[in-house]
């Protein structure tokens, strides 16, 4: 697949679909930076599709966290950040 902006959600789909089958890809790899550069096109498209607050918000957060990271790390910092964002938006919505 190459990469191209996101259009449609056949095209998101896609893009998630590929994005998966190449997830473990080592960082400054081919794979590694089409990786890096669906992701930023998937979250592109989805900040656009669906606001926050929206059905369909989460899509990108359903790629498995913490994954490509060495054993033990735990979760990496960008998911962290996610969760803290929703939790606080989610607090302030409900207050």
């Amino acid at each position: 697949m190459k990469p191209k902006l996101i259009k449609t959600e056949a095209e998101n789909e896609a893009a998630l679909t590929r994005l998966e089958e190449i997830f473990e890809a080592g960082p400054g790899t081919p794979e590694g930076d089409e990786a890096e550069l669906l992701t930023a096109l998937i979250e592109m498209y989805e900040r656009k599709a669906y606001p926050m607050g929206t059905a369909g918000s989460h899509r990108v957060h359903q790629i498995p966290h913490g994954a490509g990271g060495a054993e033990g790390e735990g979760p990496d910092p960008l998911h962290w950040q996610c969760v803290q964002g929703l939790g606080s938006a989610g607090r302030k919505a409900g207050a």
